[in-house]
């Protein structure tokens, strides 16, 4: 029997580097994949769960201090008002509720490649199609304002840039960002900003800084890397008010997210020196890969602070995340993202008890 569904989710394939296999971290015991945080969070935090009054547990999440507690963060970079504010299920989910949004079907999305190839899947599976424009390597996969605003014109519906961008790490300055923005608002097209990696960058380039000077920014925002709580599932998106911002609030859930994780983000918040630590350990330890004398692997244009970079090696027949994998390492092979191929991996720093092997293990693979 054939059952009648969405022709574009039966037909086309989902790109993902999410694994659900248990066997995984058994297999590879060093992670140096998945985008989480490389430092413990403080036990203190967990205070937050254990002292929790079961009242909130039986009742829907109503939690408008997270929403204030936001707004006060970003004070100084946007007037940030609650109704502007949506809380979400991490940024993948404000990827859907943007696609939702501003998408249709048989429509076009400009964005780059490489990038998050779950956001690109996700355009895809909304019925649009996704004009990639190649960073490219023979510029070290820095990203050209440029070139990319060449590719921009009215057939596209929306402009999708992760900044830091996935998976180079690498940091789009906010002038390029707000040049973006401008030309898309000329055009009267949506910008989607996801900024997963963003607590690696300074406030200051936030895409979050442009909200009081355009209509048509969205800027999606996670707990998720740089305050350690991705097992929380929560993030946010912000936008600026008016239309766009009731157009969001037709699209999300006031309840979704549960109250353990309001809270949870409400406690992190409240605790910026630890982020503080993270970007300083963050540094400190991709500084010191960085340093290594490689001859024949290569690192991408990346940020100074930002835990993933795009690492390649010269033989494009080296199976890279194999060569890695048989020496214990975890990283997402590059035949996961559109643009790059086997001989390249989104690596992300290891934590700081596994460098020394981490970097012996890439000295094996770098002479090969």
């Amino acid at each position: 029997m054939h059952v009648k569904m969405n022709d574009y989710v039966a037909l086309e394939n989902k790109q993902t580097y999410i694994t659900e296999n248990p066997l995984a971290e058994v297999q590879l015991p060093i992670d140096c994949g998945e985008g989480i945080n490389i430092l413990q969070i403080p036990t203190r935090w967990m205070e937050t769960i254990t002292d929790l009054d079961l009242e909130r547990v039986r009742t829907y999440p109503h939690t408008p201090e997270l929403k204030e507690k936001i707004a006060a963060y970003w004070q100084g970079c946007a007037d940030v008002s609650r109704d502007c504010i949506f809380i979400t299920e991490g940024s993948m989910d404000g990827i859907r509720i943007a696609c939702r949004l501003f998408v249709e079907r048989g429509e076009r999305v400009l964005g780059n490649i490489p990038t998050f190839n779950a956001a690109e899947s996700e355009i895809k599976l909304s019925g649009a199609a996704f004009d990639g424009v190649q960073l490219a390597p023979e510029n070290n996969y820095a990203f050209d304002c440029n070139v990319f605003l060449q590719r921009l014109d009215s057939r596209h519906k929306m402009v999708f840039v992760d900044n830091p961008n996935n998976p180079t790490g690498q940091v789009i300055p906010l002038a390029e960002i707000r040049r973006i923005a401008s030309e898309a608002a000329r055009l009267g097209i949506g910008v989607v900003v996801d900024e997963a990696y963003g607590d690696y960058m300074a406030k200051e380039n936030s895409a979050i800084n442009l909200l009081d000077d355009f209509d048509n920014v969205v800027v999606l925002r996670t707990f998720s890397k740089g305050f350690g709580l991705a097992g929380m599932r929560i993030g946010y998106c912000l936008a600026s008010g008016g239309e766009l911002a009731r157009a969001l609030s037709k699209v999300t859930d006031a309840y979704s997210v549960c109250v353990f994780s309001r809270l949870m983000a409400l406690t992190a918040l409240g605790d910026l020196n630890f982020l503080q630590q993270v970007n300083e350990k963050a540094k400190e330890l991709k500084d010191r890969l960085r340093a290594e004398p490689w001859r024949n692997l290569t690192v991408s244009a990346t940020g100074e602070q930002v835990p993933i970079m795009l690492l390649s090696h010269r033989d494009s027949e080296m199976d890279l995340a194999a060569a890695l994998a048989e020496r214990g390492i975890k990283a997402i092979s590059g035949l996961e993202f559109s643009g790059i191929s086997k001989n390249s991996v989104r690596f992300r720093i290891p934590q700081e008890k596994d460098l020394a092997k981490v970097i012996e293990a890439l000295q094996e693979v770098d002479g090969a």
